[in-house]
């Protein structure tokens, strides 16, 4: 295939028989080929073959480009972390099926080196006060090893218990 860029970063398409053949194999049309690639798709991979500059991207055709919608995902709120997992691992095929749909209707967006940078500035909160307490042994113990089998640092593990028991008697209290 043969491209040059024209006016307005639109491309226009010079094809042979072996690019056509290519694309049928696919089955796509040379016609949705020059769609897609005009309407700005997200490039997945790059690769130089024979000098040749080859890219894998996915993108919509004019005809299905559709009108920004929201859609709402519901999460339910769990138990436990092993029903959270059970549920999630469940429903994998139907969030795969959200994630392509956010990407075809461009609901998702790229995370840039700049946006993640602003995000992580935006985030960051002072330093919360240091505190020293004097914790039985075995409740540090058990602490550490509950904190262990969730994946997490025992000083995070032991302020979301505290945090979470805060709330669940502050909201006991106004009820």
């Amino acid at each position: 295939m043969r491209y040059n860029l024209i006016v307005a970063n639109r491309a226009e398409f010079d094809w042979d028989d072996e690019n056509a053949k290519h694309l049928a194999a696919h089955k796509v049309t040379p016609a949705e080929f020059e769609q897609v690639l005009n309407n700005d798709p997200l490039d997945l991979a790059y690769e130089s073959i024979d000098n040749e500059e080859r890219y894998r991207s996915v993108g919509l055709t004019s005809g299905e480009i559709p009108m920004k919608k929201q859609t709402k995902r519901i999460v339910p709120a769990f138990a436990t972390e092993a029903e959270e997992a059970k549920w999630w691992y469940k429903n994998r095929n139907v969030h795969g099926k959200q994630l392509l749909a956010a990407v075809k209707s461009r609901e998702a967006q790229v995370l840039t080196k700049e946006k993640l940078l602003e995000r992580i500035a935006a985030s960051r909160k002072p330093p919360a006060p240091v505190v020293a307490l004097r914790i039985p042994e075995a409740d540090l113990a058990l602490a550490r090893k509950q904190a262990e089998q969730k994946g997490l640092p025992y000083q995070t593990y032991i302020k979301s218990l505290l945090h979470e028991t805060l709330a669940e008697r502050e909201k006991r209290k106004v009820e």
